[in-house]
């Protein structure tokens, strides 16, 4: 999958540098992919709550499964934006989905 293919993934092909990215109801094929991507973030979120508070920087981890829970709507774009840089695009099943946002966990939660 190209840079473009995964930008227009996760944020539609209208988009324009500079100006603010579209709305969920103005981004055609990339809606459900967003919206597929935020409740693989939601799923991942009550996981890592449950895990051993020993887990390497579990704190971290946790903030941001709760700032994702809280606020989903503002974890969107980073969260489609990670999957889609991983070559992963809403003709995907949903476990490569998942596993991609697993994969970028750490480093949304700011503990690499």
């Amino acid at each position: 999958m190209s840079l473009q293919d995964q930008w227009n993934a996760a944020f539609g092909p209208n988009a324009t540098a500079g100006l603010s990215l579209p709305g969920l109801n103005t981004l055609g094929p990339a809606a459900a992919f967003r919206q597929r991507c935020i409740m693989a973030a939601i799923s991942a979120a009550l996981s890592v709550a449950q895990e051993p508070t020993g887990t390497g920087n579990h704190a971290n981890r946790a903030a941001l499964g709760k700032a994702i829970t809280d606020s989903p709507l503002a974890w969107l774009d980073a969260c489609a934006a990670a999957v889609a840089a991983q070559g992963i695009d809403n003709s995907a099943l949903d476990q490569p989905i998942k596993d991609a946002i697993w994969t970028a966990w750490n480093m949304l939660a700011g503990a690499l």
